[in-house]
């Protein structure tokens, strides 16, 4: 987890950049400050504060700031993400916007979890890490209405 905050930019990651590297993460970018435009597989989510989106290393991506800006940026492992869900690359670059109850739950867990700044042990940190991706993935998943069936986990997560 970082706290990413600058001025004005575009980040491209094209498939010439994928192609040195062998990142498996999913990125969730939380918008602090700022207007962010997440995209990815042909879709473009607008971030307001707020608001959220993640993102797929092994895809070619563009971020674009209009002006200065602060996000906190989540690495998650993709397969951990993928074992709670299918069709992950449907998911990435959709505005979740903390209007909707569960994404401003799921806002203010990471956020409130990089506030922690490890002062939890190992354990804790492991057990609330798998906490917050389950909340992800159910969030995700109610975004999608039923695309992402994923897991037998998602699924009794979801009843």
């Amino acid at each position: 987890m970082v706290d990413v905050q600058a001025c004005r930019q575009t980040v491209v990651r094209d498939a010439a950049r994928i192609s040195r590297s062998d990142d498996e993460f999913v990125l969730v970018s939380l918008a602090l400050e700022g207007r962010a435009q997440v995209s990815q597989e042909g879709r473009e989510a607008v971030l307001e504060v707020g608001d959220f989106a993640i993102y797929d290393t092994r895809r070619p991506y563009r971020l674009h700031f209009d002006s200065a800006f602060r996000q906190t940026v989540v690495q998650i492992p993709r397969k951990s993400l993928q074992q709670r869900l299918c069709n992950l690359e449907y998911l990435t670059a959709l505005s979740m916007s903390r209007d909707n109850p569960l994404n401003g739950l799921v806002f203010d867990f990471f956020t409130g979890l990089a506030a922690l700044e490890n002062r939890v042990g190992e354990t804790q940190q492991v057990r609330i890490t798998e906490q917050g991706l389950d909340l992800l993935a159910m969030a995700l998943s109610e975004r999608v209405k039923g695309q992402a069936q994923g897991s037998k986990r998602s699924a009794l997560l979801l009843r």
